[in-house]
């Protein structure tokens, strides 16, 4: 059964032989290896962002002695219904902004990327004439 379909059964049927096992190798590899790492002074960080209609979401991740990135926190939170009027670009900047915002007692005085997989940001940043909108989030970013 497609379990990721918006029109699954109010009661769904017990998991298969095959799901219990992809089940419990999934949570077997969460468990043996290193997820989650610690923030350190050094490092650099990584702010993975993405939107969508719903909510926003983001992982920091950090640079690890080891020269590998390991997440320290994921992050999310549904958008306010006034939020979902937004146009998908505004909606993108917001969580960009949501994200930045939220994890800036990490982020403040590192080098850090912010990445993102909606291509249109490129204009907010370079854009002369965006919306009042993103040009108030895009001063706030400033900084």
């Amino acid at each position: 059964m497609a379990l990721t379909s918006t029109k699954l059964p109010k009661k769904l049927p017990s998991p298969s032989e095959r799901e219990r096992d992809a089940f419990e190798r999934l949570r077997g590899r969460l468990l043996a290896s290193r997820i989650h790492a610690l923030p350190r002074r050094e490092g650099h960080y990584i702010v993975d962002v993405d939107a969508s209609y719903e909510q926003l979401g983001c992982c920091l991740q950090q640079q690890q002695p080891d020269g590998e990135y390991h997440p320290i926190g994921y992050l999310s939170r549904a958008l306010l219904p006034a939020e979902k009027n937004h146009f998908a670009t505004e909606i993108e900047v917001l969580g960009v902004v949501w994200a930045v915002t939220y994890l800036w007692s990490y982020l403040e005085g590192t080098s850090f990327v912010v990445r993102c997989d909606h291509r249109a940001l490129l204009s907010v940043i370079t854009s002369m004439r965006p919306n009042t909108r993103i040009n108030r989030w895009r001063f706030s970013l400033s900084e």
